[in-house]
C-alpha cells in the first residue's frame, strides 16, 4: 500500500511540476493519463519484448502474408501477451536521444498492435504529444515516465488501477461535468457491488467457479474492475470474464486503458473485454446472457437519433424491447429493458443472472398507465416474470454533475426462496457521511460503515424505518373513470332552442319540430323526435337527435336518469374523473367508501379501467412531523407574552 501511496504522489506531483504553467489545470489528464497507460504497457510486456521482436524478424515473409486480424491473433497466442509493439524503442531510449523525440514518439506509438494504436488515436495522444513539444516540455514528461517502475511485479494490479483512478480522479477535479460524464463514484459502485453478491447460488465458494460481469454503458471501466475484484477477493480461484459496451471515444480508451493496466500480462483478450458502440442501436453481444450486469446509464437521454433501429427491433416479439417504449426524451428505461434481457435465465436453485442499475427517479412513474414506460414496469413487476427484487434510494449529491435523487435498482432472474414474490424497498437517503472537499455536486460519500448499513439492511429483508417489503400488487393500480349521470327534464324555451340551432346542420325549419317538444317527458324526447323529423321530411340523424335531446334538457336533480335512444345512461361530460385505485382493492367496495358517499349517482365502468404501476417512494417512507399539543403552544404564547413585556418595560424605564 505504501508502494500505491507514493506512486500517487509521485506521479501526479512530477507531472504537475513539468505541466504547470504550459497546460490548462483542467486539461492534466490528456497528458498525465496517457503517458501512465503508455508506461505500464512497456513495463507489462518486457520481459517478452525482445523474443517477440526476434520472432517477428526471423518470421518476417509467413507473418506479411497474413492479414492484420490474424498476424496479431497469432503473435498475441504465440507469446500470451495482449498486446505488443513491433519496435525497439521505449521511453528509456527515446528520452536518452534528444533529437527528434516527437517523431520517434510518433513510430513507438504507432508500432503497437491495432487495439493499442486505437487507444492512442482516442486519447489523442498525438496531439498531446504535439503540444508538449510546443511547450518545450516533452523531453521532460518522456524522461520522467521512463523512471517509474510500473512493473507487475512491483504494482499488481489492484495497485495500478488504485492508481490511474487516482489519477482520473485527480485529472477531472477541474471540471465536475466531464467527471459526470466518465466516472461513477467509487463509494456508489462498491455499495451496488456489495449488494449484488449479497446472494449468488452456492457455486460461488466452489472449485473454480466461472462468473461473467456486463456493464453496456461501460465508461471508464470502473463498475467492470470493481465486481471483477470483489469476486476475487470471495474466491481466488474464480474465473471472471469482463464485457462491455461504450459508445463515447474517451470513456472507451479510458475504460479499456484501465482494464489492461489491471489485467494479468499473459491475457490476450483483455484488450477486447470493452466494445467501441452503441448498445441501444446495436447489441455487441446478441447471442449472450451475463451472471452479472451493473451500470449507469445516462439520465435524460434522448434517443431520437436511435428510433428507428429502437422501433424496428421492438416489432418483433420476444425482443430486448418489445415490452414497450419510452419517451424518446429519456431512454433509461430502454436499457433497463436490454439489461434485464441480457440477465442469465434460471437456474438451480438461485442460479439466474443479478443486476444492479442506476437510475434518477423518472422510471419509478413517468408514463400513464399502459403507457410505454408503464408497460415496462409491468413486465417487470409481472409476478410470472418476478424480476424486480430491490430499489434502494440513495442519498441526493452523491454524484458528480447532478444533485437530484438517485436510486439503484436490483434485478434478479431467479430470487432466494424468501424473497420471491417480493420486492424490497431501501430508504438509504440519510445514510452518508460528508466529504473533505467537494467536487461538482457531489457532497457526500457512502463511508465503508454507511455501506455496511445498507447491505444488512438488504440482508436481513425485513421491514423497518427505512425498509418496506412489498408485492407487484402493492405497487399496482387501475384507473377507474367515474361519470355522474344526466338527470334532464325537458325544457322548450328561447334559449334552449337557439342553443339546439348552434348545430351546423339544423336551421329554422327545425325550429316547430323542437317548439313541439314543450311537455315531452325526456324519456319520450328521442321517440318523438325521430317521428316528428321523419314526419317534416327533415334530417333525421343520431348526432341531431342527440344534440337536440341535451340543448333542450335541463339539469334536475330530482329527474331520473336520462338515457339515450338505446337505453345506455347519459353522462355530464364535464363531471368525468379517474379515481385511481390500489390493484389490491376491490373497486366496487373502494366506490363505496370512497365516491359514492360524496357523488352518490356516480358511476363507473370496470371495463373501461386502465392498469398501472408506480412506486411512490416518497409516499411509502413518509413520516409527518409531530403537531404541538395545545398545551405546549399555549406554553410557549405565554413566555412569548412575557418576553415582550420584559422588553416595553426595559423600553418604558
Amino acid at each position: 500500500m505504501a508502494v500505491f501511496n507514493e506512486l500517487k504522489s509521485v506521479v501526479w506531483s512530477a507531472a504537475d511540476e513539468i505541466l504547470r504553467d504550459s497546460v490548462p489545470r483542467n486539461e492534466y489528464g490528456d497528458h498525465i493519463l496517457p503517458f501512465l497507460v503508455l508506461r505500464r504497457f512497456e513495463c507489462m510486456i518486457a520481459d517478452k519484448h525482445e523474443k517477440i521482436l526476434d520472432y517477428i524478424e526471423s518470421n518476417t515473409d509467413k507473418l506479411e502474408d497474413m492479414e492484420e486480424g490474424n498476424r496479431e491473433f497469432h503473435i498475441k497466442t504465440k507469446f500470451s501477451v495482449p498486446f505488443y509493439n513491433t519496435s525497439r524503442l521505449t521511453l528509456t531510449n527515446i528520452a536518452a536521444d534528444s533529437d527528434s523525440i516527437f517523431k520517434a514518439m510518433e513510430t513507438y506509438l504507432t508500432s503497437f498492435s491495432s487495439k493499442i494504436r486505437l487507444i492512442w488515436e482516442r486519447f489523442k495522444f498525438i496531439d498531446s504529444l504535439k503540444t508538449e513539444e510546443d511547450a518545450g516540455i516533452l523531453h521532460s514528461m518522456i524522461d520522467k515516465f521512463s523512471e517509474f517502475d510500473l512493473s507487475p511485479g512491483r504494482v499488481g494490479a489492484e495497485g495500478m488501477g488504485d492508481i490511474f483512478e487516482h489519477l482520473m480522479y485527480l485529472s477531472f477535479t477541474g471540471s465536475a461535468k466531464e467527471a459526470g460524464e466518465f466516472y461513477t463514484p467509487r463509494d456508489v459502485i462498491e455499495m451496488m457491488v456489495e449488494i449484488l453478491f449479497a446472494s449468488d447460488d452456492t457455486g460461488l465458494q466452489g472449485e473454480f467457479p466461472a462468473r461473467s460481469v456486463y456493464d453496456p454503458t461501460a465508461g471508464t471501466g470502473g463498475m467492470l474492475l470493481t465486481a471483477k475484484h470483489h469476486l476475487e477477493h470471495l474466491n481466488e480461484d474464480v474465473e471472471v470474464s469482463l464485457y462491455g459496451q461504450e459508445k463515447m471515444v474517451k470513456s472507451w480508451a479510458l475504460g479499456t486503458s484501465d482494464i489492461l493496466i489491471q489485467s494479468d500480462p499473459e491475457d490476450e483478450f483483455a484488450a477486447d473485454a470493452i466494445v467501441y458502440g452503441n448498445t441501444i442501436t446495436e447489441d455487441a453481444y446478441p447471442d449472450r446472457t451475463f451472471d452479472y450486469i451493473l451500470a449507469n446509464p445516462p439520465y435524460g437521454s434522448k434517443w431520437k437519433n436511435e428510433q428507428d433501429a429502437v422501433k424496428k427491433e421492438a416489432a418483433k416479439p420476444g425482443s430486448r424491447f418489445s415490452h414497450g417504449l419510452p419517451d424518446v426524451g429519456d431512454g433509461q428505461m430502454l436499457f433497463m429493458s436490454h439489461i434485464v434481457h441480457k440477465l442469465t435465465p434460471a437456474h438451480g436453485e438461485t442460479g439466474g443472472g443479478r443486476a444492479a442499475v442506476v437510475s434518477d427517479g423518472s422510471p419509478l412513474f413517468t408514463g400513464g398507465p399502459e403507457s410505454g414506460p408503464d408497460s415496462i414496469r409491468a413486465w417487470i413487476l409481472d409476478p410470472e416474470n418476478d424480476y424486480l427484487d430491490a430499489i434502494i434510494a440513495l442519498p441526493t449529491s452523491m454524484f458528480f454533475n447532478t444533485g437530484i435523487s438517485t436510486y439503484v435498482w436490483i434485478f434478479d432472474k431467479n430470487k432466494e426462496a424468501h424473497r420471491k414474490g417480493k420486492i424490497q424497498l431501501i430508504n438509504a437517503t440519510n445514510i452518508w457521511s460528508p466529504i473533505k472537499k467537494t467536487m461538482g455536486k457531489k457532497r457526500r460519500d457512502l463511508s465503508a460503515l454507511d455501506q455496511k448499513k445498507i447491505v444488512e439492511t438488504y440482508a436481513a429483508f425485513e421491514d423497518s424505518d427505512i425498509s418496506h417489503i412489498c408485492t407487484s400488487d402493492d405497487l399496482g393500480f387501475r384507473d377507474v373513470p367515474v361519470v355522474r349521470p344526466l338527470t334532464l327534464v325537458t325544457s322548450v324555451t328561447e334559449e334552449t332552442v337557439q342553443a339546439a340551432m348552434s348545430h351546423n346542420d339544423i336551421t329554422e325549419d327545425y325550429r316547430k319540430v323542437m317548439e313541439g317538444l314543450d311537455g315531452v317527458d325526456f324519456a319520450d324526447i328521442f321517440t318523438v323526435l325521430k317521428k316528428e323529423l321523419r314526419a317534416h321530411k327533415l334530417r333525421n340523424t343520431a348526432g341531431i337527435r342527440k344534440h337536440i335531446a341535451l340543448s333542450v334538457g335541463i339539469h334536475d336533480d330530482h329527474a331520473p336518469v336520462a338515457l339515450d335512444e338505446k337505453g345506455n345512461t347519459l353522462t355530464d361530460s364535464s363531471s368525468k374523473m379517474v379515481e385511481r385505485i390500489p390493484m389490491t382493492e376491490d373497486i366496487d367496495e373502494h366506490m363505496k367508501r370512497e365516491v359514492l358517499p360524496f357523488v352518490p349517482n356516480a358511476e363507473w365502468d370496470k371495463g373501461e379501467a386502465k392498469t398501472g404501476y408506480e412506486i411512490p417512494f416518497s409516499r411509502i417512507f413518509y413520516q409527518p412531523e409531530d403537531t404541538r399539543t395545545t398545551e405546549e403552544i399555549d406554553q410557549n404564547i405565554e413566555r412569548l407574552m412575557n418576553e415582550m413585556f420584559q422588553q416595553f418595560q426595559e423600553v418604558k424605564e
